[in-house]
């Protein structure tokens, strides 16, 4: 996995946000976390549910509303499998796109500051997909590294390939006016500019 765009503006950045079902008022006031008691009540209510409303609400991912994703909600619902199980049943929203808000880091951290469990969508200039899962929220002015070990990264065009923590630092996530940077200990496993201009992939 390696990029290194050549034309200015040449890539796409979205990001989707792990949001609640519709239809449940509790979670439309405050998102669902990772220990809290929401995440089993919507395992309930998708086991009760009908085969055709858990389909109607296992198509509402972030397929439906990325338009970097190549096949749409087939692609979304392979990365939905790789994430830990809380992401399975929920629906997704599409919070940040560079082609639908505007290339500005002030835009972006407006969007994504304090979502957590998201998922950071990049196409280059020659086709290829990529990004990472940040299970955390995020900061706007991050001095170090943050982040858990849910973090991975991840090709998914041409072929999809995942990535997960070794174990051998805590270098997830460090974001700040300058870009962002997602890995580290070397070389960044993603690395974007604050133009969203030029961008690097390494192993790290």
């Amino acid at each position: 996995l390696h990029f290194i765009p050549q034309e200015e503006g040449s890539l796409a950045v979205d990001v989707a946000y792990r949001n609640a079902f519709r239809g449940d008022v509790r979670s439309a006031r405050q998102p669902a976390v990772a220990g809290s008691d929401l995440p089993l009540l919507l395992d309930r209510e998708e086991e009760h549910a009908s085969p055709a409303k858990r389909r109607a609400r296992r198509e509402k991912v972030i397929g439906s509303y990325s338009d970097i994703l190549p096949n749409g909600a087939y692609d979304a619902a392979r990365l939905r499998e790789e994430m830990p199980e809380r992401c399975h049943v929920r629906d997704w929203d599409l919070v940040y796109s560079s082609r639908r808000h505007g290339i500005s880091m002030n835009t972006f951290f407006h969007k994504v500051v304090g979502k957590r469990d998201t998922v950071l969508l990049v196409k280059d200039d020659r086709g290829f997909v990529f990004g990472g899962f940040v299970p955390s929220e995020w900061k706007n002015s991050s001095k170090e590294f943050y982040g858990t070990g849910e973090c991975f990264v991840f090709q998914l065009y041409p072929t999809l390939t995942k990535y997960t923590w070794k174990g051998d630092n805590s270098m997830f996530l460090m974001t700040d006016m300058t870009g962002l940077v997602m890995g580290g200990g070397g070389k960044a496993a993603i690395w974007l500019d604050a133009e969203f201009n030029n961008g690097g992939s390494r192993p790290c």
